[in-house]
């Protein structure tokens, strides 16, 4: 049994980000990941935009290298103007080869990764976590930590430790990408019909499509749909440099507390999607010859359960852009380009284990989200976790 410094358990953008703040500071870290790929939502969950930047300057040196990475490679534009005006500036990139960059990333940064691990339970003593245990492949192996980060969006952890969650439902959404999409005759159909879409006229011909649109069909899809949430329009994103898009058409309360619950959720899609092709082909401009080239391999979290943290951010906060003194996170509130919203640095921290952090979707409100999350402070957020353990590192090594 081996000690790390630290142990991160979830591969998603937070736990990346924490774990390469760790490792610019010479701090052994291992990255625990029971998919095998790294990227959470922003890759297994097919999302391909990232919004919420202000502008396109990056001060983040981690976010920065990657996007330059993208943009060398050939699949990003970089940070470009949002078309659909949620945010000033996005960040589109083709998902499977995005996997690629973040694992090379990690592995310049020396991270130790073990990926189709998934930890199963915790030795948990005097608030304390003394050890996860993990399955990889039918091993099991128990791992110990000075230091555990949870970063698995729904904290799994935290939970797994007895910590409570404040709600049950959250919404999550099944991806399926589109290939053979004709994208002038989208493009001049939403010029020529300007409320079946989110984006002005004029952004139209030299922007990503990146909108929710097309709400009569929507309304035509949903309706016959029952299990289905009834959103307001497909959310659409261009993939730059192909012909193929990223739809959603499937959205789910969803509620870990039934057994089921996430399985059920992407089997009917799955069961739906056949039907689902059809439709576009009759329904949307362009779709004519599309035809489905991949599905996300699980559910996309558009928001979470909230964990009972020293301080829980609520959707007031947010909508107020309430300051903190120890903010640790900070995006624009989506829709609503002049506010703030800010993260408090205590809300990381839960009452009932000393030595986990929780970071991600899981300690923010609804509203801190766009209709496909919110990774650029969901990153920030992994950053601060990082810089955070590198102080209480500190301060245990000083009790010794």
């Amino acid at each position: 049994m081996k000690v790390n410094e630290v142990v991160i358990v979830g591969g998603g953008i937070a736990g990346i980000s924490c774990a390469v703040t760790l490792a610019e500071n010479n701090i052994q870290a291992t990255l625990i990941e029971q998919n095998n790929f790294v990227g959470g939502n922003t890759t297994s969950g097919l999302l391909s935009t990232w919004r919420g930047f202000n502008s396109t300057k990056v001060n983040d040196k981690f976010l920065q290298d990657v996007i330059n990475s993208s943009v060398k490679s050939g699949i990003s534009k970089g940070v470009v103007p949002d078309p659909s005006g949620i945010s000033p500036y996005l960040f589109s990139y083709h998902p499977d080869y995005f996997k690629d960059i973040l694992i090379e990333y990690l592995n310049i940064n020396k991270v130790k990764i073990r990926l189709n691990t998934k930890v199963v339970s915790v030795d948990i003593s005097n608030k304390k976590i003394k050890s996860v245990s993990t399955s990889e492949d039918g091993i099991q192996q128990n791992v110990k930590s000075k230091l555990f980060i949870d970063a698995t969006g729904n904290g799994n952890i935290a939970t797994l430790c007895g910590v409570k969650k404040i709600a049950s439902t959250q919404t999550a959404v099944y991806r399926i990408r589109i290939s053979g999409v004709n994208k002038n005759i989208l493009r001049e159909h939403l010029i020529s019909h300007p409320l079946d879409s989110s984006i002005p006229i004029e952004s139209l011909r030299k922007n990503l499509l990146s909108f929710c649109g097309f709400a009569e069909s929507a309304r035509k899809w949903y309706s016959k749909n029952n299990s289905l949430l009834r959103l307001d329009g497909f959310d659409i994103d261009e993939i730059p440099n192909s012909d193929e898009i990223i739809i959603t058409m499937f959205a789910y309360n969803y509620n870990s507390s039934e057994g089921n619950s996430f399985s059920t959720c992407i089997t009917n899609s799955r069961m739906l999607l056949p039907e689902a092709i059809q439709f576009l082909k009759n329904e949307l401009p362009g779709f004519a010859d599309c035809y489905i080239s991949s599905v996300a391999n699980t559910l996309g979290f558009v928001n979470s359960e909230q964990l009972n943290s020293e301080i829980v951010l609520t959707d007031a906060d947010v909508m107020l852009g309430k300051f903190f003194a120890d903010s640790i996170g900070e995006s624009l509130l989506p829709s609503q380009k002049n506010i703030k919203l800010q993260v408090p640095g205590k809300s990381i921290f839960v009452n009932d284990v000393s030595n986990l952090l929780v970071i991600g979707r899981t300690i923010l409100p609804s509203l801190a989200f766009y209709k496909n999350g919110n990774p650029l402070l969901t990153m920030q957020l992994g950053k601060a976790a990082g810089i955070n353990a590198i102080g209480i590192l500190e301060k245990m090594e000083n009790e010794t």
